[in-house]
C-alpha cells in the first residue's frame, strides 16, 4: 500500500511480487534497425508491399511502394520473410489466395493517466474480479501511468488504417480501475492524457478441415513459422522476450529451405550482441550528460534510457538545441535533429509517436509541442509552406483519430473549480491529488479532420513489461 496509496483495503486477501522486463517497443525496433545498418542491412521506411511475385516456383521479388513519394519498385532476394504482425495473413493472401487465416486479432485498448494514481516503481496486475469483469494492469512508463487493458475480439484486420479508441471502451476500463481503488477516489475521461487501440494478434495453427467454416486452428502460446509452397516463410506471434531466438529460428529456415548453405554460412552469434547505443553504457552515463553537456537529470536519464551511449552524438550534433520542447517533459529539441538524421525520422507523426513517444504519454502536450517540432523539421528538411501545412494537419489527425484527443482526452480549463460533492473525501489528504484532471491547452485542432474509425496495416500497441504485483481481492466482500 506504500506503493499504491489508492487501493482500496477492503477485500484484499494478499499478492506477490515478481519480476520482469519492461521495453520502450518503439526505440527497441529503432535499435534494432540501427544496429542491423551497422551490420550492413539496407533498410526501407515508410514501405508498403504491394504484390508477391514467385519467380521459378519460388517467392523472391517483391514489389514495394514508398509511402512518401509514392515510387514503386521492385526489391529480389533469395528469401522472403513475412515478419508484419497484425498483416501477417495480407501478406499470406498475397502470396496465396484463399489461404486459411493464422492470425486471432483482438483489439486492445490502454490510457495513460497521471503517475499518482500508481507507482513510479512496480507495475500492478489484478486479474478480474467476477466473470464479467476486466483483468487490469498499471504500469510506470516515462513519469506516466499506462492503464490496460480492454479487449475486443475482431473477426478481420483490416488494411484501411490504425484503430480508433472507443470511448465506451475506455469508460469500461476506467470503470475495472475504480473498483480496485478507495471509493474516495475519482478517476474519470478528465484524468485521460492518451487513449489508444491496438490490433493484438495471436496465433494459431492453421486448420486442415476443408469444410471448416471458422478455418481457426488451436491457438499457441509461442510462435510459429510457415514456408509456403512458393517459399514465402511467415513469422508470427511471440513475444519481446523470445525475439532473437524466433530470428535466429527463421533465418535458419530460410537457409535450409531456399538453398543458401554455403561455407560461409555459421550459426547466429546475435545472443550476445548489443543493440546500438548499449556498448560502453553503464549507469553512470546520466552523470556524464550533466558534467559533459550542462543538462538537467531528468534530460540526462531521458537521454540515457532512450539513446544509451549514443546520448554523446546526440549533443555533439546539436549543442544549441537543449531546450525543451514542454516545460513538463525531458524531451528536448536536439531530438527531433538526431531524429531526422541517424534515425530515419521522416514525417511529424514519426517523431511524435514513433521516437520520442509523446503522443503515448500526453495527447494534449504533443499538440502543444508541434510547431516547435515542425519548425525544426522544416529548418532541416527544406519543406516549403504547403508541406509544413500537410505534416501538421496529418499529426493533428492522428491525434485526433488514434490518440482520442477531442473525442476522450478533453482538455479543461482549471480557472473553475468544481463544486465539491459532499463528503466526496474527507479525511483522504493523500488521496486528494486525483481531483486534478488532464492539463488543458488553448491550441485549436483543424476543423477539417473527421474522427472516423480507421485500421492501418501497422500496431501502434505498446508493450510494457515491468516489476508487478498481482492482487488478489475477495469476491465475497
Amino acid at each position: 500500500m506504500y506503493e499504491f496509496p489508492l487501493l482500496k483495503t477492503d477485500g484484499l486477501r494478499g499478492g506477490v511480487v515478481y519480476y520482469d522486463g519492461q521495453v520502450d517497443d518503439a526505440r527497441m525496433c529503432v535499435a534494432l534497425v540501427m544496429t542491423a545498418v551497422a551490420l550492413g542491412a539496407n533498410v526501407g521506411n515508410h514501405m508498403e508491399v504491394v504484390e508477391i511475385m514467385p519467380q521459378e516456383g519460388c517467392c523472391r521479388v517483391v514489389s514495394v511502394k514508398d509511402k512518401i513519394s509514392c515510387e514503386q519498385f521492385y526489391i529480389q532476394s533469395k528469401a522472403v520473410i513475412n515478419a508484419t504482425g497484425s498483416s501477417t495473413d495480407a501478406i499470406r493472401q498475397m502470396d496465396k489466395e484463399g489461404t486459411a487465416p493464422i492470425l486471432l486479432p483482438t483489439l486492445e485498448t490502454q490510457v495513460s493517466l497521471p503517475r499518482y494514481f500508481g507507482s513510479g516503481h512496480y507495475g500492478l496486475l489484478s486479474p478480474a474480479l467476477k466473470n464479467d469483469d476486466l483483468t487490469v494492469y498499471m504500469v510506470p512508463f516515462e513519469n506516466h501511468m499506462v492503464l490496460g487493458s480492454r479487449e475486443v475480439d475482431l473477426d478481420e484486420v483490416s488494411s484501411r488504417g490504425s484503430p480508433t479508441p472507443d470511448p465506451d471502451d475506455v469508460d469500461c476500463l476506467l470503470e475495472a480501475a475504480k473498483k480496485r481503488m478507495d471509493p474516495c477516489v475519482e478517476l474519470g475521461r478528465c484524468h485521460v492524457l492518451s487513449a489508444w487501440t491496438a490490433i493484438k494478434a495471436s496465433v494459431s495453427c492453421p486448420t486442415d478441415k476443408e469444410n471448416d467454416d471458422d478455418k481457426r486452428g488451436t491457438p499457441i502460446n509461442s510462435y510459429m513459422i510457415e514456408v509456403s509452397p512458393d517459399g514465402l516463410i511467415t513469422l508470427a506471434g511471440g513475444r519481446w522476450s523470445s525475439y532473437r531466438v524466433m530470428a535466429a529460428d527463421a533465418v535458419d529456415l530460410a537457409i535450409k529451405s531456399c538453398g543458401l548453405c554455403d561455407d560461409h554460412v555459421t550459426s547466429s552469434w546475435t545472443q550476445d550482441l548489443k543493440l546500438d547505443g548499449a556498448e560502453s553504457w553503464c549507469c553512470m552515463l546520466p552523470l556524464e550528460f550533466v558534467q559533459d553537456y550542462g543538462v538537467p537529470m531528468d534530460v540526462a536519464h531521458h537521454i540515457s534510457d532512450s539513446y544509451g551511449y549514443n546520448g554523446h552524438a546526440l549533443f555533439s550534433q546539436a549543442p544549441d538545441l537543449k531546450k525543451r520542447l514542454h516545460p513538463s517533459f525531458p524531451y528536448i529539441e536536439a531530438e527531433i535533429q538526431y531524429a531526422m538524421r541517424n534515425e530515419y525520422a521522416c514525417t511529424l507523426v514519426d517523431i511524435i509517436a514513433r521516437r520520442l513517444r509523446i503522443a503515448f504519454v500526453d495527447a494534449a502536450a504533443t499538440l502543444h509541442m508541434l510547431p516547435r517540432i515542425l519548425k525544426i523539421m522544416a529548418g532541416e528538411n527544406g519543406w516549403d509552406e504547403e508541406e509544413q501545412k500537410e505534416q501538421m494537419v496529418a499529426a493533428q489527425e492522428f491525434l485526433v483519430r488514434q490518440m482520442g484527443l477531442g473525442s476522450i482526452v478533453q482538455p479543461r480549463s482549471t480557472s473553475k473549480s468544481k463544486p465539491k460533492k459532499k463528503g466526496s473525501s474527507e479525511g483522504c489528504c493523500c488521496r486528494a491529488a486525483v481531483r486534478r484532471g488532464a492539463r488543458s491547452y488553448s491550441m485549436e485542432i483543424s476543423k477539417k479532420i473527421c474522427v472516423q474509425p480507421l485500421v492501418q496495416h501497422r500496431s501502434m500497441s505498446s508493450m510494457f513489461l515491468p516489476l508487478m504485483t498481482s492482487l488478489s481481492y475477495g469476491l465475497g466482500r
